[in-house]
């Protein structure tokens, strides 16, 4: 009896299917941990849903699925190892995540760890339509393409957009040499492991009368496979 959450999908052509039912056993994991909730689900044309999925049962914290009802994929769990920083653990899957037409996945994460510290517990990650996770940025890791000793000190999940392509365009801050609190804000986009500044708070706006400098706040919207409006 009671109440229960679940989550379904159903399209004109098919009967409702569900990917999960509050209190009924999570595929893949061990026994007696159970649905407990789901968050903000994300659909694609492909019928693929991505969502935050809340444990209960002898589960604690949550994860991130994706998949169909009758094929469902785990991509992050709390208390589950990283895979690719060593001994470092998703410790706070977040409900900031994107997935694009093509099943491309992209979503932030909090870390735990023996080295892990409040200037780098935050990372953000992208999942490829074959099942393949790879690391897009982690707070104090150095920026790829900039000077050395250049580091991300914090990211925005909040942030988080992506095109039909995979392209992934996020918001951040950087520290280090030639960085200050009047242009340490900038934008960036993850292209097949390429990290591009598009933006930086307090240098000239192209196109732009001369001395007119972006500000420190930007809202980003990635539209198709090119456009990036700031």
């Amino acid at each position: 009896g009671g109440t229960r959450s679940s989550l379904w999908t159903a399209s004109p052509s098919s009967s409702p299917a569900a990917f999960l039912v509050g209190s009924t056993q999570v595929p893949g994991l061990p026994a007696g941990v159970l649905w407990s909730d789901a968050n903000i689900p994300h659909i694609n044309a492909g019928g693929s849903l991505a969502f935050r999925g809340l444990l209960g049962g002898t589960g604690v914290g949550s994860g991130h699925w994706i998949g169909t009802p009758s094929a469902l994929s785990l991509v992050a769990l709390d208390g589950n190892p990283t895979g690719l920083i060593p001994g470092v653990n998703f410790a706070g899957v977040a409900n900031d995540y994107l997935m694009n037409s093509a099943g491309v996945f992209v979503f932030g994460t909090s870390l735990a760890g023996p080295s892990v510290t409040g200037s780098n517990d935050l990372a953000l990650w992208q999942r490829s339509p074959a099942g393949v996770v790879s690391l897009v940025a982690r707070e104090g890791d150095q920026v790829p393409g900039m000077a050395p000793g250049v580091v991300y000190a914090s990211l925005s999940t909040s942030s988080l957009n992506t095109d039909s392509s995979g392209r992934l365009v996020f918001n951040a801050s950087l520290s280090g040499p030639g960085f200050t609190s009047t242009n340490d804000a900038v934008v960036l986009s993850h292209d097949s492991g390429v990290i591009t500044l598009l933006a930086q708070e307090g240098t000239q706006a192209p196109g732009a009368a001369a001395g007119v400098l972006w500000g420190g706040s930007f809202s980003v919207t990635l539209g198709g496979q090119s456009a990036v409006v700031l």
